[in-house]
């Protein structure tokens, strides 16, 4: 996963967007063409480190805790757990009901 990379002349880091910048500045669209997979994967998860953090914050915000918020979306404190460190792969419905409760809106917009 590329989430950050050094300058070699500044010694600071880059954002992703920097790094595929320069990237697709340095290939040919038919090496980057085989390089799509490899944003795609970043941009998945990139969103799911992103959906993480803002569950945690709402729901530390409403003052709950990941049990309460847990039985609030009939769902198991494992679940937020993982969820909220941005591990496994919940399902829409599982990541629906803890919005619900949340009272947050999933948006998904084309890059």
């Amino acid at each position: 996963m590329i989430t950050y990379m050094k300058s070699q002349n500044s010694g600071k880091t880059s954002s992703t967007k920097d790094v595929w910048d320069q990237i697709e500045a340095s290939y040919s669209s038919n090496d980057l063409e085989r390089l799509l997979p490899l944003k795609a994967i970043e941009a998945a998860l990139s969103f799911k480190d992103s959906l993480a953090e803002q569950i945690k914050s709402q729901r530390e915000e409403a003052g709950l805790t990941q049990r309460e918020l847990a039985k609030l979306a009939s769902i198991s404190q494992r679940d937020v757990s993982f969820l909220e460190q941005s591990k496994g792969n919940p399902t829409i419905t599982t990541v629906s009901r803890i919005l619900h409760v949340l009272d947050l809106k999933l948006q998904i917009k084309a890059a």
